[in-house]
């Protein structure tokens, strides 16, 4: 640059300077995205880097950056030229507000010729949240009909949707398993996830998600794990022989064991005749051991019965078992036959071998009959029977040892299931000898003449023989039939009258007197009597005196 000048008088002047003509128009760039998304989240909002180039900037000008939200103050950083390339960082932009701030990158070259470059990104630094919905499985407890298929749900503040919440499972032993969900309207919901290969216990459930801005957000809660089946069983014989009988049928008792069910766990018994509405009763389980009371099956059908145990674990793993029963309420009958020995009493003759017989109802073939003599003094006598048929004969019973009384029969059986029946009868014992004597002599000297033949009369006496009782009395000459005649007993005497023998023949005639009690004990007597009918005959030597004529 030449400067020239002259006086008035034309005295020349001049002076040069160079000078630099620098009229290229720099530029410069933003990189973009920035923070690889052109979104600052909270993770990066205090320490943004911003990074770019320059055309025709010379090494060493400033490039000014700014972040501006259009309403806080903006922030600035700057960063130098190197190379046309630029890199600003440690911005922290915190401070304002969410949603779009304008990024503007100034710098001069040395001639003052400026250049700028703006571009938009979004500071998102709201934390969101995931929260686990519980109890997970209703319970924080995972079983074995759970483990295969485990759902997971939970809800979220400030996530997108779209995003994907990413749940695992760990129970710090083996690789954790894993699963997904997409959130929508800030809910979730993960599902099919199989932990039955982790190992039983606590399992930690982690669910994690990020906004769109990459800010993160975590949850985790503790589950346990619990897919060990459970075992239960009923001990059997239930009621002793695994049939119920009507002494039963309204308290039945059930109990059994368990392996792996938490004390307090509940068992639920039922039983089930298939046809009416089944019975149900439950135990408490303690100690793995369980005992159910009070079960009453009177109502359910004869027959088979299904006993069914059913409990579950805390975890809700199940266990079951089931085992049949017969139940036979119906009440059997037995009924003895009488009169017992014919009449209902037992003799001398009879008390050594006494025969009872009977019936039953619903008494299986086999079943015994057992069969007492009770006097109430004497221990009782007793004789068993079968029933075959539903009928029985107890033979062989020695009741001679007993009171002669009232002796009472009592006939018990009970059916295969239990069911006891019971019949009882009274009968008399008198195994008492009774006694008769004939009074002699008969016909004042024992002996029967003509004049007595045909009206002999018997008198004698008893003892143990009841008023009313017939005293048999026989005239025997060991020739002819014997002539009978009777007589009945009052006051222990009697009399038989007008017997005709005159049809005997004479000689020793046997005279027998036969009578029973009532029980009929006989008793007997006999005497001999002579019989003497034949008429004799006196002749009168005449004449008397010489002439028939007796003088003076």
């Amino acid at each position: 640059v030449t400067a020239d000048v002259t006086d008035v008088a034309g005295n020349p002047a001049t002076d040069n300077d160079p000078i630099t003509l620098d009229n290229t128009v720099p530029t410069i760039d933003i990189t973009t995205p920035i923070e690889g998304d052109n979104i600052v989240n909270a993770a990066e909002d205090g320490d943004v880097t911003i990074s770019g180039t320059t055309t025709a900037i010379e090494d060493g000008q400033v490039v000014t950056v700014t972040f501006d939200d259009g309403v806080n103050p903006p922030v600035t950083t700057t960063a130098t030229v190197s190379g046309n390339a630029w890199t600003a960082t440690d911005a922290d932009i915190s401070g304002l507000n969410d949603g779009t701030i304008t990024v503007t990158a100034d710098v001069t070259d040395v001639a003052g010729n400026p250049a700028t470059d703006n571009d938009p990104i979004t500071l998102d630094n709201t934390v969101p949240t995931i929260d686990i919905t519980t109890p997970i499985e209703s319970d924080n407890i995972v079983n074995a009909a759970e483990d295969g298929d485990v759902t997971i749900s939970g809800t979220t503040t400030d996530v997108e949707d779209g995003q994907v919440v990413t749940v695992t499972f760990d129970d710090g032993v083996n690789p954790p398993v894993t699963t997904t969900a997409t959130v929508t309207g800030n809910a979730w919901t993960a599902t099919d996830a199989d932990i039955s290969g982790l190992d039983n216990g606590t399992i930690t459930v982690t669910a994690d998600v990020t906004d769109v801005a990459g800010n993160p957000a975590t949850d985790n809660d503790p589950i346990t794990l619990d897919n060990t089946v459970p075992t239960i069983d009923i001990t059997t014989p239930i009621e002793g022989d695994n049939i119920v009988n009507a002494a039963e049928d309204g308290d039945v008792t059930i109990s059994g064991t368990t392996t792996d069910v938490e004390d307090g766990q509940v068992v639920t018994v039922t039983f089930d005749d298939g046809i009416n509405p089944p019975v149900t009763t439950t135990a408490t389980v303690t100690g793995n051991a369980w005992t159910a009371i009070d079960a009453n099956i009177a109502g359910l059908n004869n027959g088979t019965i299904t006993v069914t145990a059913d409990v579950m674990d805390v975890a809700g793993n199940p266990a079951t078992d089931n085992d049949p029963i017969t139940l036979d309420n119906t009440v059997p009958t037995i009924d003895i036959t009488t009169p017992i020995e014919g009449d209902n009493i037992v003799n001398a003759a009879e008390d050594g071998d006494v025969t009872i017989s009977g019936t039953t109802t619903d008494v299986e073939d086999g079943q015994v009959v057992t069969v007492t003599f009770d006097d109430g003094v004497n221990p009782p006598v007793t004789t068993t029977a079968t029933v075959t048929g539903n009928a029985w004969t107890a033979t062989d019973a020695d009741i001679s040892g007993l009171n002669n009384g009232t002796i009472t029969v009592t006939a018990d059986v009970s059916d295969v299931a239990g069911n006891p029946a019971t019949d009882n009868d009274p009968i008399t014992l008198d195994n008492t000898a009774p006694t008769i004597d004939i009074t002699t002599p008969i016909e004042f000297d024992n002996i029967v003449s003509a004049t007595e033949d045909n009206d002999v009369t018997i008198s004698g006496t008893t003892t143990a023989i009841e008023d009313g009782q017939v005293v048999t009395v026989t005239f025997d000459d060991g020739v002819n039939p014997p002539v009978t005649t009777i007589a009945t007993v009052t006051g222990n005497a009697w009399t038989a009258t007008d017997a005709d023998i005159s049809g005997l023949n004479n000689g020793t005639i046997t005279v027998t007197a036969d009578v029973t009690d009532v029980a009929g004990n006989p008793a007997t007597d006999n005497d001999p009597i002579t019989l003497d009918n034949t008429v004799p005959t006196i002749d009168i030597t005449t004449p008397i005196e010489g002439d028939n004529i007796v003088n003076a």
